[in-house]
């Protein structure tokens, strides 16, 4: 998270628009999270109570809308980002 919120500052250096840094940060948050799932983290989710399948990828929609909204909450910057709200 921290490194996606360095690459937006970045961007945002760069003079791209919300949408064109949208699109980069959520392509990279997909990247992040399928290295993350392929490198023994699948225990540490389900301690955290992210649903996994036994193929690595995210188990329902409604996870999937969490992390977006965790991406999209970076776009936000008055607003707080409170984890307990996502769900």
């Amino acid at each position: 998270m921290v490194n996606m919120e360095s690459q937006n500052a970045e961007l945002i250096k760069e003079g791209l628009p919300q949408s064109e840094r949208f699109a980069k940060l959520h392509k990279m948050a997909r990247t992040q999270m399928q290295i993350l799932l392929k490198n023994r983290t699948k225990e540490k989710f389900k301690k955290m109570s992210i649903p996994i399948c036994s193929k690595g990828q995210l188990s329902n929609k409604k996870t999937v809308t969490f992390l977006s909204r965790i991406v999209t909450a970076f776009f936000e910057p008055c607003q707080t980002l409170n984890l307990m709200t996502l769900n």
